[in-house]
């Protein structure tokens, strides 16, 4: 290759000969710094800026010949760019010069020189190729594989809902919205969806987003764009989101009932036992159900159901309580969610109460809000004493960002509201107490108290947040170092290349250890590894949870198609089979289909590279680096973001739920019945837990949201009676030929979002 030097001396030579465009070729294949240096020099900076019109003009049409329109429609643009010398290319430091000494006549200036302007101007009369319109998934392909249940042999089940699972709200919007454009940019896809009530947990989930909430690395890597602004074909966004709807979910049947006795609703039969799974989700330590089925052990949630009929149950429970619910559901075949519960949601209680009692135990240990104990009169160390040390560091913990004067405000408000945690404080204080009531606590409480204590709690917050989650200011720092990695990976392998041809090479060459010739190839060789060290520091490997390839990637890194690299034929792939679900005897289909067969190819191909693998096996001893897509969750504290996250907890109740709803409409059924929290917890010994009641209370709310996303008013379709039998006790949701022709039309999501979710709550929560 010609030097800076060679090069601006042809340039030279060229611009006052009035031809510039051999040398222009060698000018272009310049590092980007030398074009620069170049395109600042006096004469020949001007000169270019000439050429570039006409060069640029001349491939747009090029392009449009080869029916290429993005590159047409680029090059037209840069053609007007140049001739307004404001970004040609990347030499943007010429100026306007170029306008004064090109040819009007030639270049047809325009008077309007905004960059915008001089696009559209140059772009309007360039002809539009067809674009060829979105054809969008079914319905049945907008579905999580995994949780599809195979009703063929189900007495009563509709042969239209044969097969059915939950569907992806984001497979919904991206396939159905009359608003979205058949291209743009990625991250205004994201945007729209999010926008529609796509929740970020299911966008985590397809890997459309990563924990920090920004674009995914996968899906920059496979629909190959360099960053949120790229873009994309709404088409490959929908394919995308079906290939990672592939092992995000699951519901898997537990084949020999392991807590049967738990359901004991009289009418009950036909009892199932079932964990839920969700991609990604982080189990640690707690493993008190199902711990010895390794298909089953890292279970995000598990249920007991039983097929309930009314007659039976008549037997056993008195005629009216029976009529009252037959009569709501017009039948007497219910589906009886019996038993909801998450070792993986008590892990994450355990967590976050762990984190609160560390966090006040920190503030209590500090010098500050003992010096506050130890101020005043002995009325400090009574109960009345300790109510306010008590209260001032509840207040501060609640809303640290307030003023001392607004905190002491708010503790007086507070104090007269005795469901707020303050109120609460007082009424215990008064009830051991009551002299409490007597004591002048306004005159006692200074707000220079306040000021000791805000920073030390601001301190403790951060040291112990109240959250199972990780922190999202690590993950970023973290996320930083992924992004600069994936920037340099394609250079690494560059140099990996080089380095592996060079060896090659001196290895074939016949030089001994000892020649001048050796030493300089050595010496080559050690300046390639100190590069590749500088771009991959030998820390950063371990930073990294997950790696994907592009199979773009691999074809320019092996020169060939990357259907040779797979290590199996297109047809081996093709005719690839997997068992659904019962061992030996389950139901078979085709792993990768359907599709053709370069497409399941290409499905088997993402499945083969998106592990823990760091590097990807070429052939002839040569590995490539593979990119980055999740931090290694050992470097953070905490647990990472499930996919039904919601401030400090899960909605681990949201899958069971929508999935027994839909496998209720599937089967026939008249109605689903859940068990109360009261009914189910008191005959379990789990009543004084406040997670599993919380974990209820959320199961019976998300019945009323299935039934507003069908469309449907709840208080029509769903109830609970105060006066019925306690083996009936409830919610029950009625399932008539409304709600199955709904469910065939939409489906059932897996998803809701839940909206924000206050500090008051997240509080309460815990």
């Amino acid at each position: 290759m010609a030097t800076r030097a060679e090069v601006l001396e042809k340039l030279k030579t060229a611009a006052s000969e009035g031809n510039i465009r051999e040398a222009y070729r060698e000018f272009e294949e310049l590092p980007i710094v030398d074009q620069l240096a170049i395109s600042v020099s006096p004469g020949v900076g001007d000169a270019l800026a000439v050429y570039e019109v006409g060069e640029f003009a001349q491939r747009g049409s090029e392009s449009l010949e080869e029916d290429e329109f993005l590159g047409a429609l680029g090059n037209y643009g840069l053609s007007a760019l140049a001739a307004a010398s404001l970004i040609p290319i990347f030499r943007f430091f010429r100026g306007a010069r170029a306008i004064k000494a090109a040819p009007t006549e030639e270049i047809k200036l325009l008077p309007d020189l905004e960059p915008t302007k001089v696009v559209e101007e140059a772009t309007k009369d360039v002809p539009i190729p067809k674009v060829e319109e979105f054809k969008p998934l079914s319905l049945d392909e907008q579905m999580y594989p995994g949780t599809m249940f195979d009703n063929k042999a189900i007495e009563g089940a509709s042969s239209d809902l044969v097969n059915k699972g939950l569907t992806s709200k984001a497979a919904k919007f991206v396939n159905t919205s009359k608003k979205l454009p058949n291209q743009g940019k990625a991250q205004a896809f994201i945007n729209a969806m999010t926008k529609s009530g796509v929740s970020k947990g299911e966008l985590r989930l397809l890997n459309v987003i990563d924990e920090t909430g920004e674009i995914h690395p996968k899906l920059m890597s496979e629909l190959e764009i360099r960053n949120p602004q790229g873009k994309i074909t709404r088409q490959r966004l929908a394919n995308y989101i079906k290939s990672n709807q592939q092992g995000a979910l699951s519901r898997r049947r537990v084949n020999e009932n392991q807590f049967a006795g738990r359901v004991d609703t009289p009418g009950a039969f036909g009892i199932k036992e079932n964990t839920y799974h969700v991609r990604g989700t982080d189990r640690k330590g707690r493993f008190d159900h199902y711990s010895n089925i390794d298909e089953h052990k890292d279970n995000f949630v598990f249920d007991s159901i039983a097929d309930l009929d009314l007659r039976v149950a008549a037997d056993n429970i008195n005629l009216d309580s029976i009529d009252k619910v037959r009569g709501f559901v017009g039948g007497n075949s219910l589906l009886n969610i019996s038993r909801i519960q998450s070792d993986y949601a008590e892990e994450l209680g355990e967590l976050a109460s762990r984190n609160k009692n560390d966090q006040v135990d920190q503030i209590r240990m500090s010098r500050e809000f003992n010096d506050i104990a130890g101020e005043g009169s002995d009325i400090m160390n009574s109960d009345a004493g300790m109510f306010i040390r008590d209260a001032m560091l509840a207040v501060t913990r609640e809303a640290p960002d307030l003023s001392p004067s607004k905190l002491k405000d708010k503790l007086f408000r507070d104090m007269l509201n005795d469901k707020t945690p303050v109120g609460k404080l007082y009424k215990r204080a008064v009830d051991d107490d009551f002299t409490v009531e007597d004591v002048d606590i306004g005159s006692l409480i200074k707000p220079e108290y306040f000021e000791k204590l805000i920073p030390v709690v601001k301190k403790a917050q951060a040291d112990f947040p109240l959250t199972p989650y990780v922190d999202g200011k690590k993950v970023a720092a973290l996320k930083k170092g992924l992004n600069a990695y994936n920037q340099n990976v394609p250079k690494v392998n560059k140099l990996a290349q080089d380095k592996f041809k060079i060896q090659n090479e001196l290895q074939a060459s016949g030089l001994t250890p000892g020649s001048p010739s050796y030493l300089r190839v050595s010496d080559e060789l050690a300046e390639i590894d100190k590069q590749i060290a500088d771009l991959v520091p030998p820390e950063s490997f371990g930073n990294f949870g997950g790696f994907t390839l592009t199979k773009t990637d691999l074809e320019q890194a092996t020169g060939r198609p990357f259907t040779e690299s797979l290590g199996k034929s297109v047809d081996e792939i093709f005719y690839d089979l997997e068992r659904l679900r019962g061992g030996d005897t389950g139901p078979i289909r085709q792993k990768y289909g359907p599709g053709t067969p370069e497409e399941r190819a290409l499905k088997y191909f993402n499945e083969m590279v998106n592990n823990t693998e760091q590097t990807f096996d070429i052939g002839n001893g040569l590995n490539i680096l593979k990119k980055a897509t999740k931090i290694n969750p050992d470097l953070l504290k905490g647990y990472p973001m499930d996919a039904y996250a919601e401030a400090s907890r899960s909605n681990v109740t949201k899958f069971p739920i929508r999935s027994n709803f839909l496998r209720a409409v599937t089967e026939g059924k008249d109605g689903m019945y859940l068990d109360s929290a009261t009914k189910r917890l008191g005959k379990e010994g789990g009543s004084q837990y406040e997670i599993l009641q919380t974990t209820y209370k959320q199961a019976e709310g998300e019945i009323a949201k299935i039934i507003r996303e069908l469309g449907e008013d709840p208080k029509k379709y769903v109830r609970k009676f105060d006066d019925v039998d306690g083996d009936l006790d409830g919610t029950y949701v009625k399932i008539d030929q409304q709600i199955r022709d709904l469910v065939k039309d939409k489906g059932v999501d897996a998803f809701k979002d839940g909206g924000p979710v206050s500090i008051e709550n997240m509080l309460a929560a815990l």
